[in-house]
């Protein structure tokens, strides 16, 4: 019987043929239980999978890509370098489980469990994280750039201006300043924050906005004894304050400045 259901569950998933443990493949799909088994590099891609409960399992290198686990309990499971990415979450309970490695790019995580959940170097980018709840848990580590509803206190100021550089190179003034927002809500005396926030202001033509920042910031590094930032701060506004005419070299530092600003920062970042 065992072997009949092992050849069946190979025919309804090829991918499970490099699984570890294929009499516990056969106990989840039959009963949608497992608790401990060994899944390791199971292959259930699109697979309805909801409201399993695979607690404490180990599903290393599964590749669970797309599959809906909406319900499923994976409280402490070890789901190291398995792929879910584009896989829906919601309302999973995920408490005390290991996504090293794991790829949940685009996941629907909405309203899941992560308290404890371990995130070293976990891929998180353009996941869906609304209502999730994040206690205990540290994203510093992991990729985060896109995630929706990313908690402000789980990153640092300085990611979120570097977000908003990278922005402001591919010349998105509105998202360079969506994430130097974040930045200085975190950190309101991280005066690059300010810098770069003024230069996408001017970009959009908000001049009283983007002299008011370029003074924040000449004042912020005149308090931390920084005579670089102070100089490129008082450039920055007079640049401002007084644009080249058109037909006339610009020799000022408003072009350069997204490159400018980076040496600034490397004392933040060294902090």
């Amino acid at each position: 019987m065992a072997k009949s259901l092992g050849l069946l569950a190979l025919l309804l998933f090829p991918s499970m043929a490099g699984a570890e443990n294929l009499q516990h493949l056969n106990q989840l799909l039959m009963t949608r239980q497992c608790q401990r088994c060994d899944l390791t590099r199971s292959g259930l891609v699109q697979s309805d999978l909801s409201r399993i409960d695979v607690m404490g399992s180990d599903l290393t290198d599964a590749n669970l890509g797309r599959t809906n686990l909406r319900g499923a309990n994976l409280q402490k499971a070890n789901l190291s370098r398995a792929s879910l990415f584009g896989a829906d979450l919601t309302g999973a309970d995920l408490r005390g489980a290991n996504l090293s490695q794991a790829d949940l790019g685009g996941a629907n995580l909405t309203g899941a469990n992560l308290a404890g959940a371990i995130f070293a170097q976990t891929d998180l980018r353009q996941a869906i994280l609304t209502g999730a709840n994040f206690d205990g848990v540290d994203f510093r580590n992991a990729y985060v750039r896109g995630a929706v509803d990313i908690p402000l206190h789980a990153l640092k100021a300085e990611e979120f201006y570097l977000w908003g550089m990278e922005e402001g190179r591919r010349k998105n003034p509105r998202g360079a300043i969506e994430n130097f927002n974040r930045s200085i809500t975190l950190d309101n005396k991280f005066a690059p924050a300010f810098m770069g926030r003024a230069v996408a202001k001017k970009e959009l033509r908000d001049l009283p906005g983007a002299i008011e920042d370029a003074k924040q910031a000449e004042q912020l590094f005149q308090s931390q004894n920084n005579p670089e930032g102070v100089k490129l701060a008082q450039e920055l506004a007079m640049v401002i304050q007084n644009p080249p005419q058109e037909n006339k070299p610009q020799n000022h530092p408003l072009s350069g400045i997204f490159t400018s600003l980076g040496s600034v920062l490397l004392p933040f970042l060294l902090r």
